[in-house]
């Protein structure tokens, strides 16, 4: 059992997302988020429940280095592929001496996301040196406290799993692991391993009920190409089953089935359902929002409906590109209504943040988001404040800004 249970404190990762993926098959329910260069979030069995903070790779030479990929390399991300979800991911050491070059997808036939990798060295010196390490995350069924991991084994595949509140995750290599360790972040976990000394030293088989990280050495003795599969399910059982059989197939022809299945859904998807529906949903449930992002609370919110207005804006455009001026003007007048209502329900004449300063956007004002106040008075509001509080925001623009959403 690894020490330093329960680990730190969970944290989410960045929100500057780059790519966003998933198969277009009713057999996988999975999606999969990108930013610098990893993978974020997985989703599974919805949209809106993640399961993994994020995965990466550690990369050491075991003597006088080791890497994180998302903070130490040069990051670029292609898409290989018109029409389809398809993402190529290149992190490169900052001094060219390698890189990491990945493609990223989602199994149409089942909930398994894979990731095809190859080891470029460039620098002799580092030739047959290096070590690469997967270095997973779990956050399942949307938190990181309380999960527990283990190493497992099925036949001759090494793997590893996690598992909370009855949702299963396992990660494998179809080249396999050369060593896995189970840990708690912040004290037993493989990155605090090997920022030791460059070297895994640790191999725990299990972190139970934490914040915990898996991670597993790739073994490169087969070559610097390999595939890594995360699969998810209701059962260990499951989601092993389901991994297995995606890492038997070769990855080139889940690449084939990724794309041909995109591409036919695209030939018959209309963006334009999607992207109405959404803005009469902002409409009809606007402009108070049941729960702020940041606040917690139901309200008048200057960061939801700068997002809520901005999106209509967006809307409005794709609509007069289709030829329909009156859903455009529409859009675009409810954009104008709420702009010219954002100073009498955000801002407050007697802020005291900062002396001098008594006029500023309030963070939220609250109201109940099923019958709402329609003239909220941002003096007197009162708010009880989520999880400890938080920056103030002062504004959104300053008082000469002007706007002209017709362009």
């Amino acid at each position: 059992m690894a020490f330093g249970a329960p680990g730190i404190a969970p944290r989410w990762t960045s929100s500057a997302k780059e790519g966003l993926g998933t198969a277009y098959s009713g057999s996988c329910r999975l999606w999969f988020t990108l930013s610098h260069g990893i993978i974020n979030e997985i989703y599974y069995p919805t949209v809106d429940q993640p399961n993994t903070r994020d995965f990466e790779f550690l990369i050491s030479d075991g003597q006088a280095f080791c890497h994180e990929e998302k903070r130490d390399l040069g990051h670029r991300i292609d898409y290989p592929e018109r029409n389809c979800l398809l993402y190529r991911l290149t992190n490169s050491e900052r001094n060219g001496r390698y890189q990491i070059i990945k493609q990223v997808l989602a199994d149409p036939e089942g909930s398994v996301l894979l990731m095809h990798t190859k080891l470029e060295v460039r620098d002799e010196s580092l030739r047959g040196r290096l070590n690469l390490y997967a270095l997973l995350a779990p956050h399942i069924a949307q938190y990181g406290a309380g999960n527990s991991g283990w190493c497992c084994e099925i036949g001759a595949n090494k793997l590893l799993r996690a598992e909370r509140g009855g949702f299963h995750l396992v990660i494998g290599c179809n080249t396999g692991f050369s060593r896995r360790s189970v840990g708690y972040v912040g004290s037993s976990d493989g990155w605090q391993d090997l920022m030791n000394n460059f070297k895994m030293d640790w191999e725990f088989c299990a972190a139970e009920d934490g914040n915990i990280a898996l991670t597993g050495e790739i073994d490169l003795q087969r070559g610097n190409e390999f595939t890594i599969a995360i699969a998810l399910g209701h059962s260990y059982q499951s989601a092993a089953a389901n991994l297995l059989q995606s890492l038997a197939i070769p990855f080139d022809l889940h690449r084939e089935s990724y794309i041909r299945v995109h591409r036919s859904g695209a030939s018959f998807f209309d963006p334009w359902v999607m992207i109405s529906r959404a803005a009469t949903y902002l409409i009809l449930q606007g402009p108070v929002t049941g729960q702020e992002r940041w606040e917690e609370n139901a309200g008048y919110s200057p960061s939801t409906l700068a997002t809520v207005i901005a999106s209509l804006v967006c809307a409005a455009a794709f609509a007069k590109e289709r030829g329909e001026m009156r859903t455009s003007d529409f859009l675009l007048e409810y954009a104008d209504w709420l702009v010219a209502h954002l100073e009498e329900w955000l801002v407050t004449t007697r802020g005291e943040l900062v002396d001098g300063f008594p006029r500023h956007y309030i963070r939220l004002n609250p109201t109940d988001a099923q019958a709402p106040d329609a003239h909220p008075d941002p003096n007197s509001a009162m708010i009880s404040i989520a999880n400890g509080g938080g920056n103030i925001r002062r504004g959104i623009w300053s008082a000469e800004t002007s706007f002209n959403w017709r362009g």
